[in-house]
C-alpha cells in the first residue's frame, strides 16, 4: 500500500520546521523533528602537546537516525584538529605548542541530516617538558675574598625554565672536575658556596675554574 509524502510542522529550538514525512508503517506515519544530543559531555579538557587521537565524539538521535559529526574553528583560526564525521574520532593534525597558545577553541557538532546541535568548546594544551632552562645573569668572572669563610655563600645562581609545573623546576649542580671541589652548590637555590672545610688560598691558585649546570 502507498502513502503520499506529507510534511508536518514541529519545532526545534523555537522554530518553526517542516519536517518531510520519513517513514510510513501501515496508516501511522512517524515525523522526526527531535534534534540528536551528546551521550557524554563535550569537553575534551586538557591535552598533550604531541597526542595523535585527542577525543571521540558520542551522541545519539532520538529517533534511532544516523548521526554525523562536525568539527569548526572561528574564522581565520588555525585548524589544528580534525573529526571523522561518522565515528567522531578528533586527531590532532597541527603540532601544538604551550608556550605559544595554551587553549583552543573549538566548534563541534552533530547532525542527523536535518537538525543540528551545535556546542563551543575550549581545549586546554598541557605542558610538555621540552624547554631548556635559561641562565639568568650568570657572570663569566666572579671575584671571591681568599678570606672567605668556609661554608659562606659565594654567588646565587638563577636559571629560568618556560615549562610549567614539575617540567618548569630547574635543578643545580657542578660538573665534576679537580678545580670544583672547593666548592658545592645547592641544587634547589643554586646558591654557590666555598665547601665546609675548604678554604681559598690566593698565593696556591688564583684562579678557579668550576661549571654550573642547570637541569
Amino acid at each position: 500500500m502507498a502513502y503520499p509524502s506529507t510534511d508536518a510542522p514541529c519545532r526545534v529550538r523555537g522554530r518553526s520546521l517542516s519536517a518531510p514525512l520519513i517513514q510510513s508503517v501501515g496508516s501511522l506515519s512517524h515525523v522526526y523533528c527531535s534534534p540528536p544530543a551528546w551521550l557524554t559531555s563535550v569537553s575534551p579538557g586538557a591535552i598533550s602537546r604531541w597526542s595523535t587521537q585527542i577525543y571521540a565524539l558520542n551522541g545519539t538521535d532520538p529517533e534511532g537516525q544516523e548521526v554525523r559529526y562536525g568539527l569548526n574553528f572561528e574564522p581565520g583560526a588555525k585548524e589544528y584538529f580534525r573529526v571523522e564525521p561518522k565515528s567522531g574520532n578528533i586527531t590532532l593534525v597541527e603540532e601544538l605548542d604551550r608556550e605559544i597558545l595554551d587553549s583552543i577553541e573549538v566548534l563541534v557538532s552533530i547532525t542527523d541530516g536535518r537538525n543540528k546541535v551545535t556546542e563551543k568548546v575550549t581545549v586546554f594544551v598541557m605542558d610538555a617538558n621540552d624547554e631548556r632552562p635559561v641562565f639568568k645573569n650568570l657572570p663569566s668572572l666572579l671575584d671571591v675574598p681568599e678570606n672567605s669563610e668556609s661554608g659562606s655563600s659565594i654567588y646565587k645562581v638563577l636559571a629560568v625554565d618556560r615549562d610549567t609545573g614539575s617540567g618548569g623546576s630547574v635543578t643545580f649542580y657542578l660538573q665534576t672536575n679537580g678545580q670544583s671541589s672547593k666548592f658545592a652548590i645547592d641544587r634547589h637555590s643554586g646558591v654557590l658556596r666555598i665547601k665546609p672545610g675548604e678554604m681559598l688560598d690566593y698565593e696556591r691558585s688564583t684562579t678557579h675554574f668550576i661549571t654550573v649546570v642547570a637541569k
